[in-house]
């Protein structure tokens, strides 16, 4: 049961009986519709018919409570009580009086300044990443790997012979694989499948040397070449602090922004296996394997006239089934290699570019790999009916997973070696034997 009741101060209170205890609540005011001015979380018009005009509760006249204070003017002073809807903007509570000169100078657009100092983001400075083996106090960690590496592949029954050298930085593994008439003979992509995995299995090993990219299979780490693949090692100083997305994936989204930390070195690995895949029609493998020793010949022919060879030959190699060519040098300074070496590379560079069918793989960016006493580079060639991908011919690798452009049908090697000059040696005891007939020096050969 409840019943109203009416007080002096105009306020309804309700009583109500349960159960034979007595509870009186008193009365809310009712919530009116907030006006369209007025902010979500602003009190809003309260306002009721019994309210006096001239009522104000003793609380808003403390100094906590300010807000409330403007909430009470919606009254006026006459002594009637007007609706919140129906009060001008001087009289809104929710809407108070603002000083002109503020409501001036929040409506006045601001003039730009045409002689205001540009806007510089700030540089971040990228983290140092030393490529130079030989400055890193990791040295010794990456040639643990890189050994363990070479180790591995030499004892493999598949491999008869294994090239390993350091070529500015990047380490060069050139594999050449067993005869295909022998008893351990393998396909070339079984081989470079298998190498992959030692190359992965060398960095499971080293507490701080990873293989960049080596989540997922590893399929991210192997950057897929013309008869072989190149990779990235790198180390990480601390695994808390590492940012181990750039070493599982391979790449970090935030670049030089990232708060993690990222390699302080790496080394670049380059694998390459020695051998000639011949896919094609007879007339196709024919045209190209004449070009492959028209081309052996004309690089002779260069190095002959050049005027620091000595001896110049050039053999088919039954084991890869690729060129060779052999140079011997008159002097055995090293200059003299140096320049047979890059007369050689720009004679081959040149030869294939009037060629129809042949071309230097990666000719535009790194088409040699550097071998113990000389270089190698894959030469390799498409039919005609296909459209062949820019990126291997070109730059020597493609990154796509499955690429919808034509790879080489054709694959040879050619390398080039430069011996060392011969010279003739006599042992200690024909020494001895032209001393006793005093021979030494004026030799008598018949």
């Amino acid at each position: 049961m409840a019943l109203p009741l009416s007080s002096d101060d105009h306020e309804a209170w309700t009583l109500k009986v349960k159960n034979t205890f007595v509870e009186i609540e008193h009365p809310r005011p009712s919530a009116g519709q907030r006006c369209n001015s007025a902010p979500p979380k602003s009190p809003g018009c309260r306002q009721n018919a019994d309210f006096s005009v001239e009522k104000q509760r003793p609380h808003l006249e403390s100094d906590a409570s300010t807000d409330a204070e403007t909430a009470s003017t919606i009254c006026s002073e006459s002594g009637s009580a007007t609706p919140g809807h129906m009060l001008s903007p001087q009289q809104s509570p929710v809407a108070p009086e603002l000083n002109p000169e503020l409501s001036m100078t929040v409506l006045q657009p601001r003039r730009l300044n045409s002689n205001a100092l540009l806007f510089q983001p700030k540089a971040t400075k990228p983290k140092p990443v030393v490529d130079d083996l030989e400055n890193s106090h990791f040295k010794n960690r990456f040639v643990e790997v890189l050994e363990s590496v070479r180790t591995e592949i030499q004892n493999s029954p598949y491999v008869e012979h294994l090239d390993m050298t350091d070529c500015d930085g990047t380490w060069c593994y050139v594999v050449r694989p067993r005869h295909l008439g022998t008893k351990f003979a393998c396909q070339t992509e079984e081989l470079i499948d298998w190498l992959q995995e030692v190359f992965l299995k060398a960095a499971a090993y080293s507490n701080c040397i990873y293989l960049m990219g080596f989540a997922g299979g590893g399929y991210r780490a192997f950057t897929r070449e013309a008869q072989g693949f190149s990779a990235m090692y790198g180390a990480m100083e601390n695994s808390r602090n590492a940012c181990w997305h750039v070493f599982k994936k391979g790449f970090c989204k935030h670049g030089p922004d990232c708060c993690k930390e990222h390699p302080s070195c790496q080394v670049p690995v380059r694998v390459l296996v020695e051998s000639t895949s011949l896919n094609g029609c007879p007339k196709f493998v024919g045209a190209f394997k004449q070009e492959v020793a028209d081309l052996s010949m004309a690089v002779i022919v260069a190095l002959q006239s050049c005027g620091f060879a000595e001896k110049v030959e050039a053999f088919k190699d039954k084991g890869c089934q690729g060129w060779t060519i052999e140079v011997t040098p008159k002097e055995e300074a090293q200059p003299h290699k140096d320049f047979l070496r890059g007369h050689a590379q720009n004679v081959l560079l040149s030869a294939t570019a009037g060629l129809s069918l042949v071309w230097a793989i990666g000719h535009a960016e790194q088409p040699f790999l550097s071998k113990k006493d000389g270089f190698v580079t894959m030469l390799g060639a498409v039919t005609g009916e296909t459209v062949p991908c820019s990126d291997l011919f070109d730059k020597g690798c493609c990154t796509r997973r499955e690429c919808r452009y034509a790879h080489p049908d054709c694959l040879m090697p050619l390398s080039f070696i430069i011996k060392e000059k011969t010279s003739s040696t006599v042992s200690p005891a024909m020494m001895q034997y032209l001393e006793n007939w005093n021979l030494s020096t004026t030799p008598c050969w018949n």
